[in-house]
């Protein structure tokens, strides 16, 4: 009886498998707004996840910026690269943010990050010591390297090392970063094909992986995902921790960013020196 229900179990496996692979569903069934709590539950029972790679998004699905303040966050920066896009109608999206990032990066140093749970670390942690590879996947560019990675150990986020290595097997010579457990996948890039080309490697820790978690606040990154898999088991979880806060309110954004060039640029020789050289920072102020 035992071997007839190992087999039963390997053919089911395998049909989950393929449904994942093949024919994935654009319906995200999968919805948690706390992604530690999540986790520490969806993997109950299980003691050895060896072959189980974890990957989480970082802007409001393990970082986000306090109540009340827009300075960081990433709906601030896509409402920024809208408005730049807007003005420069020629620009790609990897040249406005290219434009953006000398101020955004050097302010994000100055404004705190909290997490989305609290619960996070630990269930990271846990989940590591029962064999799982838990990494984060970011569509920030490579610049923003240093400061996210400081923004993660200031909240207690822990990642799978990695080691640190570019990814240059992209098409069309486009590149995209791993570091300390987290794949800066860049502006340009799509998080699917980056993955895809992490397991195609084959090299550690992305070896033998058979089942796939990844949770975002975009549905679009988590079925892009969907669709480029072919062989792991895939589970796409949308988080949903976005829909509990305020509205985006980007005249706000802007007047919190220009309010703390204000503030530092008498203290602060970088700001100081952005506000006659750098383009964007000379934007900002001229018209406010």
């Amino acid at each position: 009886m035992n071997r007839y229900k190992k087999t039963l179990l390997t053919i089911l496996t395998g049909l989950l498998m393929q449904t994942s692979a093949g024919a994935f569903s654009k319906d995200i069934e999968e919805k948690n707004a706390q992604p530690g709590e999540y986790l520490a539950n969806r993997f109950t029972g299980r003691h050895q996840l060896n072959h189980t790679l974890i990957l989480l998004d970082i802007d409001d699905t393990v970082l986000t910026s306090p109540a009340g303040q827009w300075l960081g966050s990433s709906v601030m920066f896509f409402g920024l690269m809208d408005e730049a896009l807007q003005k420069h109608p020629d620009w790609s999206r990897r040249q406005a943010a290219d434009y953006l990032d000398p101020l955004l990066l050097h302010i994000y140093t100055k404004v705190p990050m909290i997490l989305v749970d609290p619960s996070l670390p630990k269930a990271i942690n846990d989940l590591k010591k029962r064999g799982a590879t838990v990494i984060g996947m970011t569509s920030r560019g490579l610049i923003t390297k240093d400061v996210t990675l400081w923004q993660l150990e200031q909240c207690g986020i822990s990642f799978s090392d990695t080691g640190s290595r570019k990814n240059t097997k992209l098409p069309d010579g486009r590149v995209s970063l791993i570091e300390n457990g987290v794949v800066f996948v860049s502006h340009g890039n799509r998080k699917g094909e980056v993955l895809n080309s992490l397991l195609n490697d084959k090299a550690e820790p992305f070896r033998d992986i058979q089942h796939i978690t990844m949770i975002d606040d975009q549905k679009r990154h988590l079925i892009d995902i969907g669709e480029t898999l072919t062989e792991q088991f895939y589970i796409p979880v949308l988080c949903t921790f976005p829909d509990s806060q305020p509205k985006y309110n980007h005249t706000l954004a802007v007047q919190q960013l220009r309010n703390i060039v204000k503030q530092e640029k008498d203290s602060d020789s970088i700001i100081k020196e952005m506000m006659n050289s750098d383009p964007f920072t000379m934007a900002l102020m001229k018209s406010g």
